[in-house]
């Protein structure tokens, strides 16, 4: 292997697989190079069996790399590795100190946060916000890189889509099931989640019309959430929320046959999948990380404060409580609609 390349994979779930096609291009101009990923345990399951990669390692904080002296730890570790380049996808200043600490001499990523002085290669960011797929493509461009035409995508083991066809199973779901995934969680704070009753209402409507199966979807932080859509529902879903691992969850929504979700990782999660979906837009506008698939559809509401990155309205959320269920429900029916028939929506999955 001529080279070894480290990158620093963004933090989010939904960010991690936005920078998949970068990876991708990467690999494609460095074919024998050494490419590893250095991700948080919150992120990392993503990539397991990508071929993009030819390694992870874990960044353990909280975890043995927490403060001070885990960074340093950390840093000497990276050190004994000898990579040649740093690809920083994570827009932090303590990326690039790290890279700078472990002794890697070609590091690039954009100029954010004051980090400047850490980086070989500092990019600019651009007037324009780009969609976050794009930024991370504009890094690997700025590297003499060729960027194509691939969509992020994610590997499931035969072994994991078994283990998810049994939970299913177990919870009372039969072949032909029409299967619902329903997030109503967001990871970046209340402002861009859809009102709890207005999820109800939707799932409800689903098993009225089609009889559907439906499954809260999210990690513990978003069991409040679930339990608020829970309250408010007629029929029983199936509450998963808190009760899997990333890689269980990505397993489940992969035997969905439509996902409906705020903004948030699970929409990323279901493209790169392909499964039919309906994502719920707010306080930041689709053109900064819509998937925009074949089998995406999208609800938002253009208002007069958007964007905005507060975690919590600080006025009267009117991007989210102009959204109705009827306009839901309407995409959902064109998404469902490209499908090509109706044996194609109702598949066969266990």
């Amino acid at each position: 292997m001529d080279k070894k390349l480290l990158v620093r994979a963004p933090n989010w779930v939904g960010d991690g697989i936005m920078a998949i096609p970068a990876l991708s291009a990467l690999r494609a101009h460095f074919k024998d190079a050494e490419i590893t990923l250095l991700a948080k345990p919150t992120v990392a399951s993503i990539f397991f069996h990508h071929p993009e990669i030819n390694r992870i390692i874990i960044y353990e904080d909280p975890g043995k790399h927490a403060g001070f002296v885990g960074f340093l730890r950390l840093a000497l570790h990276l050190r004994k590795e000898r990579f040649d380049m740093a690809v920083l996808f994570k827009n932090a200043f303590e990326s690039a100190l790290l890279a700078t600490l472990s002794g890697i001499p070609y590091r690039i990523g954009y100029n954010t946060d004051s980090r400047g002085l850490f980086l070989t290669h500092p990019l600019k960011i651009e007037s324009a916000p780009l969609h976050q797929r794009e930024a991370y493509l504009h890094i690997v461009r700025q590297m003499g890189v060729a960027v194509f035409a691939r969509p992020p995508y994610i590997i499931l083991t035969e072994v994991e889509i078994v283990a998810a066809r049994r939970v299913l199973e177990s919870s009372g779901i039969c072949a032909g099931d029409f299967v619902v995934g329903i997030s109503p969680g967001t990871a970046k704070g209340p402002a861009k989640a859809w009102l709890p009753g207005r999820f109800s209402a939707v799932a409800d409507s689903l098993v009225e019309t089609y009889r559907a199966k439906i499954l809260l979807l999210g990690g513990p932080n978003d069991l409040s959430a679930g339990a608020a859509v829970l309250r408010e529902m007629k029929s029983q879903p199936i509450n998963f929320i808190g009760k899997l691992s990333l890689r269980e969850m990505i397993a489940v929504i992969s035997l969905c046959d439509l996902c409906i979700t705020n903004d948030s990782g699970p929409v990323h999660i279901a493209s790169a999948l392909q499964i039919p979906q309906v994502a719920i837009y707010g306080p930041r506008p689709p053109s900064l990380s819509f998937p925009g698939g074949p089998l995406d559809a999208m609800v938002y509401h253009a208002v007069n404060c958007s964007p905005c990155d507060f975690r919590v309205c600080p006025v009267n959320h009117h991007c989210m409580t102009g959204i109705t269920v009827e306009e839901v429900l309407e995409k959902v029916r064109k998404v469902l609609g490209k499908v090509s028939n109706a044996q194609a929506i109702l598949k066969i999955k266990i």
